[in-house]
């Protein structure tokens, strides 16, 4: 397996580069051990550089004491940030928080997605099965604010106004971004005809859509990995 250029670890590599860099930078002033927080990166970016140059297979990487040691980066970052619930209770800075949650989750998922068949860049983050439980206009226009419930309740802004309560769709948990003061965590899976909808789940829970629908995903990260 050539995991230095594995797309699920690279994607998690290039997560803690921009979480330390926002925390280097201050773009979360609540209190927190930032300290710690800190440690916390520097111990999970090293031990994710030794797993990339082993070239071992999948279920080698995951029984690795430096996959044991990413794991607890991530354990110990959340307790750096004020624990389980620290984006509950930091109501400031809330892309900066999102980020984090996003990476501590890219963490504790990659042992899922490092199972998976296929390495294809979509392998790289969270892709789920969920419903529409909320749509409503952006102010500005143009965009929509939804949340979907898929295994939580996630924010996703979509350009398509197609979109409606109780639509099963197919959302890939991107690195999230704000779109006019929103913050979106992640992008429905779709076409040229818009997104795809009647979605189920399929293989490996992940849902059941054509290649095609992943386009995006792909597109998205991409550019995050050439940051």
């Amino acid at each position: 397996m050539d995991t230095a250029n594995d797309p699920r670890l690279r994607v998690v590599e290039q997560a803690l580069v921009d979480v330390e860099e926002r925390i280097r930078h201050g773009h979360i002033k609540a209190q927190y051990d930032r300290d710690g927080a800190q440690a916390a990166i520097e111990a999970g970016s090293s031990a994710l550089q030794e797993l990339k140059y082993t070239y071992a297979d999948p279920d080698q990487l995951v029984s690795m004491e430096a996959f044991d040691r990413l794991e607890t980066s991530a354990d110990e970052l959340e307790a750096a940030m004020g624990g389980d619930s620290f984006h509950e209770e930091i109501e400031e800075d809330a892309l900066a928080v999102a980020r984090l949650r996003w990476t501590i989750d890219q963490i504790r998922s990659l042992a899922d997605r490092l199972s998976l068949d296929s390495d294809e860049l979509e392998t790289a983050v969270e892709v789920r099965p969920g419903r529409v439980i909320s749509v409503r206009e952006h102010p500005d226009g143009d965009i929509w604010m939804t949340r979907v419930a898929a295994g939580r309740s996630l924010p996703v802004v979509t350009n398509d106004g197609s979109v409606d309560d109780d639509d099963q769709v197919g959302v890939a948990l991107l690195p999230p971004t704000e779109i006019h003061g929103a913050v979106s965590e992640g992008m429905f899976l779709g076409d040229a005809d818009g997104v795809l909808t009647g979605v189920e789940e399929g293989a490996e829970g992940r849902p059941d859509v054509p290649a095609g629908a992943y386009a995006e995903t792909r597109n998205t990260l991409d550019g995050f990995l050439q940051d």
